[in-house]
C-alpha cells in the first residue's frame, strides 16, 4: 500500500498561466486530460499521418535539468541533433522555482523539459533539487524524466521507490512496451532488437502506481545482457549511423525530507517474473519517464525515443516565443545512396591442393594443417574490411564471430586483421563461472561445440591455465607457415568478462559526456567500441571517442571538462570523487593524473598516469587500482590491482638489484685496490 504523499499546495499552484490546460492542483480528480487533437488521434489509429505543418520545420527548445550526473551531456548532444537547437542546461539547484516559472511561463522560452539521471534518491531534496516542484506544478508542458527523473515522476505522484531486484550498472535488458507513442516505430519484446542500457539500483514498485500513472514499458525477461551478448551487429550499425548523421550537423517552497515518506527499503516484487517497470506516463499530463538510458552508446533506438518526444511536444503545441519569431532554414533533402561494392559471385578459398583443411586426432593430440592462398587484385579499392567481414561471416550470430585488428604497424607490413566464425570440428565456445569459494580457484566450465552440443564440467585450475593447456595440446607443422609474414598459429579469442564490458561501457558513456561539454553539438561519436588490442606483454580493451571542438574554446577548456579522467573516477563523477575523498587517506599525486604537452598551435596530447613508477626523495612508488561496478568481486578486484602493479614493480626490483650489484662490485674493487 503506497503511503500518502502530503505536499502542501503552494500559492503558485493556484494560478493557471495557460487556462484551461493547467489543472487547479496536481491531485485534482477533475483535472482536464491533455491529449493531442481528436483528428490526429484518429489518423494515428488508422495508421495515417498528415503532412507535417510549418511547425515541423521549427526547432524545439528544451530546458534540460542536470542532477549532477555524468551522462547529462550525452542527452544534450542527442537533443541538439533531434531538436535542431541545443537545449539550455541548468543544475537542479542553480535555478529557484521562481526562475523556472519566469522562464517557462512568463518568457515562454521552452517547449518541453527533460530531467536528467543522477545519483541518489528522489526522496532526498539535495539529490533532486527543483525537479519535484517542476513535476508538481508544470502540468501543461511536456516533461521527460530519465532514470532519476523517471523515479521522481513516480515519487511525486505517490508511487513507492524501492531497491531493484539487482543493482544494474552498464548492462542491457530487452524491453517490452504497450505501443505508447513515446515508443513509436520501436519493436517490442524478446528478440525484437529493442535493448537498452541500465545504470540504477532503485525502481518504481509496480503495485504502488497510483491511478494517475500508467506503466508503458517493462523488462521482457529477468535476463540481463552484456554489451557483447546483445546484438552487436545492430549496435555497430547504430554507431555508424551516429557518425554519419551527426556530422551532416520571494516565492520559494522548501520540501522537507520528513514529508517525502513514500520511499521503501524493500525490493521490487518478483511475483510477476521480475518484470521491472522501465517507463511510465501520466494519465492526464504530457509527462513521461524512462528508467533506462536512451542516450547511452549501446542503447538501441535511443534517438528514436527523443524524436518521438519531440513529436509529442509538437502535437501538444509549440509554445516558446523564441520559435514564433524564428524559423529554421531548410537543410535540404535527405537522400540515400546504395552502393554495391562487392562482387556477387561467392568466393571459395581453396587450398593449393584443392582439399579442405584437415582436422584429426592423433596420439591424444589435435593436429592442424594450415592451408592458405594469396589473392591479388580481387576486390575493388572501395571495398573495406567491413564489407569482407559482412560477406564471410555476416550471416552468423555476433557471439559466434570475431574480428581482431593489429594494434601497430611493423616494418615492411601494414595493419592486418584476423576474422573468423563458427565452423570446423575444433570450434568451441566456452563460458567460465568462477567458484564462490576463494580457497578454490576453479569453477564451472560450459562448452558449446560447432554442432550445438553443450557440456558442463568443473575444473579445479584457473580458466587461463586451462586454455593454455588446450592450446599446447594442438600440434602443427611449422613448414605450413613458410612464405607467410607471420605465424598464423592463433588461440582463443574474446577473454572479455561481463564485468569488464560493463565497466568499459560506463567509461565510454562518461567520456562521451565530458567531450559533449566542449564539442560541437552532434559531433561526438564512437568509431571503436570495446575493440581488443594486443601488445607484447598485455591484451587490452580499447574504445575511441571523438568530437569536434567548439571554435570558441581553448585546450585548457577541454582539459577542465575532461579531468579528472573518467576512467579513474567512474560515474557519476562528482559523487564518486566525494566517496573516494572520504575513503583515501592522502592525495594521489601524479598517479591517475596526466602527463602530456600543449603546443602553440593549440594541439595537445595528454594521457592518464597508470602503470608508472614515481621517484621522489629517493623513494619509488607505484599506484594501481581498478574500477568498481555492481558486478565487481572484491578478491578479483584485488588480483587486478596486483596484476597492474606487477610490471612496474618488477622494473623497480630489477633496477634495485642492478644498483645493489653495481655498488657491491665498486666496494669490492675499492677493497682490492
Amino acid at each position: 500500500m503506497a503511503a500518502a504523499l502530503r505536499l502542501p499546495a503552494p500559492p503558485a499552484a493556484r494560478w493557471a498561466p495557460l487556462p484551461p490546460q493547467v489543472p487547479a492542483s496536481a491531485s485534482s480528480s477533475a483535472a482536464r486530460r491533455v491529449r493531442p487533437p481528436r483528428r490526429l488521434a484518429a489518423r494515428r489509429a488508422k495508421g495515417e499521418e498528415a503532412p507535417e505543418p510549418v511547425e515541423a520545420q521549427m526547432p524545439v527548445r528544451t530546458l534540460l535539468i542536470d542532477n549532477y550526473d555524468s551522462y547529462t551531456y550525452n542527452i544534450f548532444q542527442e537533443l541538439s541533433v533531434v531538436n535542431g537547437v541545443p537545449p539550455v542546461v541548468v543544475r537542479n539547484d542553480e535555478w529557484t522555482w521562481r526562475d523556472v516559472f519566469n522562464r517557462v511561463y512568463k518568457d515562454r522560452a521552452f517547449d518541453n523539459i527533460v530531467i536528467s539521471p543522477g545519483p541518489g534518491s528522489p526522496a532526498c531534496p539535495a539529490d533532486i533539487g527543483v525537479c519535484l516542484r517542476i513535476l508538481l506544478e508544470c502540468g501543461d508542458i511536456p516533461i521527460l524524466g530519465v532514470c532519476l527523473g523517471h523515479q521522481a515522476l513516480g515519487f511525486i505522484h505517490g508511487a513507492k521507490i524501492v531497491h531493484a531486484p539487482e543493482a544494474i550498472h552498464g548492462r542491457l535488458s530487452e524491453i517490452e512496451h504497450d505501443g505508447c507513442y513515446l515508443f513509436n516505430c520501436i519493436p517490442s519484446g524478446r528478440n525484437s532488437g529493442f535493448k537498452v542500457v541500465r545504470y540504477h539500483s532503485l525502481v518504481i514498485e509496480p503495485g504502488s502506481l497510483p491511478d494517475d500513472l500508467i506503466s508503458i514499458a517493462w523488462t521482457s525477461s529477468p535476463n540481463l545482457l552484456s554489451y557483447l551478448e546483445s546484438d552487436r551487429a545492430n549496435v555497430s550499425t547504430f554507431l555508424g549511423s551516429l557518425d554519419n548523421n551527426f556530422m551532416a550537423v520571494s516565492l520559494e517552497h522548501s520540501i522537507s525530507g520528513g514529508e517525502l515518506s513514500n520511499i521503501s527499503n524493500g525490493n521490487a516484487s518478483e511475483s510477476d517474473g521480475s518484470r521491472v517497470i522501465m517507463a511510465i506516463k501520466h494519465s492526464s499530463r504530457p509527462q513521461y519517464g524512462v528508467q533506462f538510458h536512451p542516450e547511452s552508446v549501446a542503447t538501441h533506438y535511443g534517438r528514436q525515443i527523443f524524436q518521438n518526444f519531440k513529436k509529442i511536444t509538437r502535437d501538444f503545441g509549440l509554445r516558446s516565443s523564441w520559435l514564433q519569431e524564428r524559423k529554421v532554414k531548410s537543410a535540404g533533402q535527405c537522400g540515400s545512396v546504395s552502393k554495391d561494392l562487392l562482387h556477387t559471385e561467392r568466393l571459395e578459398l581453396l587450398e593449393p591442393n584443392g582439399a579442405r583443411m584437415l582436422a584429426k586426432r592423433a596420439l591424444g593430440k589435435k593436429c592442424l594443417r594450415l592451408r592458405w592462398k594469396k589473392i591479388d587484385n580481387f576486390l575493388c579499392p572501395a571495398v573495406g574490411s567491413e564489407d569482407i567481414f559482412a560477406v564471410l561471416f555476416g550471416h552468423q550470430s555476433s557471439e559466434d564471430t570475431f574480428w581482431l585488428d593489429s594494434s601497430s604497424v611493423d616494418q615492411n607490413r601494414a595493419r592486418f586483421s584476423f576474422m573468423g566464425g563458427k565452423g570446423g570440428s575444433l570450434w568451441k565456445q566456452m563460458t567460465f563461472h568462477l567458484s564462490g569459494q576463494r580457497a578454490n580457484c576453479g569453477g564451472t566450465l560450459t562448452t558449446r561445440d560447432a554442432y550445438g552440443s553443450t557440456a558442463n564440467n568443473f575444473i579445479k585450475e584457473g580458466f587461463l591455465e586451462f586454455l593454455n593447456k588446450e592450446i599446447q595440446s594442438i600440434q602443427y607443422n611449422e613448414k605450413d607457415y613458410e612464405g607467410l609474414p607471420f605465424d598464423f598459429h592463433g588461440g582463443f579469442v574474446g577473454y572479455l568478462g561481463e564485468k569488464d564490458q560493463a565497466e568499459n561501457l560506463m567509461i565510454v558513456d562518461l567520456l562521451r559526456n565530458d567531450l559533449g561539454k566542449v564539442c560541437e553539438p552532434g559531433s561526438v561519436h564512437v568509431p571503436r567500441l570495446m575493440d581488443v588490442e594486443s601488445y607484447k606483454a598485455v591484451h587490452t580493451m580499447v574504445s575511441t571517442i571523438r568530437g569536434t571542438k567548439k571554435l570558441n574554446l581553448s585546450p585548457v577548456d577541454c582539459v577542465k571538462a575532461s579531468f579528472p579522467g573518467g576512467s579513474m573516477t567512474g560515474a557519476p563523477k562528482v559523487r564518486s570523487m566525494e566517496i573516494l575523498d572520504s575513503l583515501e587517506s592522502s592525495p594521489r599525486g601524479i598517479y591517475s593524473g596526466s602527463i602530456g604537452f600543449f603546443s602553440y598551435n593549440h594541439t595537445f596530447d595528454l594521457n592518464i598516469v597508470i602503470r608508472t613508477v614515481i621517484l621522489h626523495n629517493g623513494e619509488a612508488t607505484v599506484g594501481a587500482g581498478g574500477a568498481i561496478v555492481a558486478l565487481s568481486n572484491p578478491e578479483a578486484e584485488y588480483d587486478e590491482m596486483m596484476l597492474k602493479a606487477r610490471a612496474p614493480t618488477k622494473v623497480v626490483e630489477d633496477c634495485s638489484q642492478t644498483i645493489y650489484s653495481s655498488d657491491r662490485l665498486d666496494s669490492m674493487q675499492a677493497t682490492t685496490s
